[in-house]
């Protein structure tokens, strides 16, 4: 069984237990949902944009706690996300939905594919492949 005050620790948020809801900001608010979806020691965990609203130092620890959840206590967690860069960065699997088709692979297997280039109109939006990120078109 999860420990809360061990999720909360782990989230470095304990300074946010005491507090209400109405005091804290939208990233604390965040990482307070992510806390308590951890707390219910379920086997899988739907997250609906889990990094809206955190800076980025604040994302990178968000997802490292998600990455240490899928690793060490065998959890599955689906997120849905706008930011495809990161999505590459840390997803083990990707469901690419596109207005009228979609893509499931690695990221690795997507690239190779070429899915990512068709994501965005190219003079607005371009796809590295060996960089394995998006970059704006300026």
């Amino acid at each position: 069984m999860i420990n809360v005050f061990e999720v909360l620790t782990q989230l470095n948020i304990e300074q946010l237990a005491e507090q209400t809801i109405r005091t804290m900001s939208d990233g604390e608010i965040q990482k307070i949902l992510l806390g308590r979806a951890l707390a219910q020691d379920t086997a899988v965990i739907l997250l609906d944009e889990p990094s809206s609203h955190l800076d980025l130092y604040n994302k990178a620890l968000l997802f490292q706690q998600i990455k240490q959840a899928v690793k060490e206590d065998q959890k599955t967690i689906l997120f849905t996300s706008h930011d495809l860069n990161t999505a590459i960065q840390i997803c083990d699997k990707i469901l690419l939905l596109l207005e009228d088709q979609w893509a499931y692979g690695t990221p690795d297997e997507l690239i190779k594919k070429g899915v990512f280039q068709s994501v965005f109109p190219k003079e607005t939006v371009g796809f590295d492949p060996l960089q394995k990120q998006f970059r704006i078109c300026i």
